[in-house]
């Protein structure tokens, strides 16, 4: 949509959450507000799209490592150059 993009929350320091970083980055989101952890796994999350598009989702967490994102892991800086931008196209 013409407009830079980043991203803050935080995944474990494995296979998921290395893939899921690299996905970020490659649809070309910054990944400076991603936090890793060292200790807890990412959140596994699981989609089942039923025949009428309706969704069921599933979270494997205990906790995940997304729970343990706090407030001085997000730079303030990050929130100080956040622009929102809502498109009214649909």
């Amino acid at each position: 949509m013409g407009h830079n993009a980043a991203f803050i929350g935080k995944v474990g320091n494995d296979f998921l959450g290395n893939q899921l970083r690299a996905a970020i980055k490659e649809a070309g989101i910054d990944d400076i507000g991603l936090c890793t952890d060292e200790k807890i796994h990412t959140t596994l999350a699981m989609v089942h799209t039923y025949p009428d598009g309706d969704r069921d989702f599933s979270f494997y967490r205990n906790p995940g490592a997304d729970m343990m994102l706090n407030k001085t892991e997000i730079s303030e800086d990050i929130l100080k150059e956040t622009e929102m931008q809502i498109s009214k196209k649909l």
